[in-house]
């Protein structure tokens, strides 16, 4: 979500709407990206997780996504290492893709 966000605020102050239409189509309707949002319900477990793990906002969200959605968490931030979910490195998901390792969820 925050990229589409970031993208939107980015291409929009430089006037780039055909842009932003090309990259929301490429991303997610062509490539069959979906979006995961958390409800107003779900904040609690954000706070929680925030000073759990001594979190920031957009890690802690994105732990309670994976948290909620029981989802692998693929990062390079080491803060989601103190986590009790861990984490795996993007790398060692394309090598997984490979054929050279198994991923476990995390």
């Amino acid at each position: 979500m925050r990229l589409l966000i970031d993208t939107n605020v980015f291409l929009f102050r430089r006037g780039q709407h055909a842009t932003f239409q090309e990259f929301v189509k490429d991303m997610f309707i062509d490539a069959g990206l979906s979006l995961m949002a958390l409800q107003p319900e779900d904040m609690e477990m954000i706070v929680h997780a925030a000073c759990k793990f001594g979190l920031d906002f957009d890690d802690a969200y994105q732990y309670g996504i994976c948290e909620k959605y029981n989802l692998m968490l693929v990062s390079l931030d080491s803060d989601f290492d103190r986590t009790d979910r861990g984490r795996k490195q993007p790398g060692e998901i394309l090598a997984a893709g490979a054929g050279t390792a198994s991923p476990e969820q995390g």
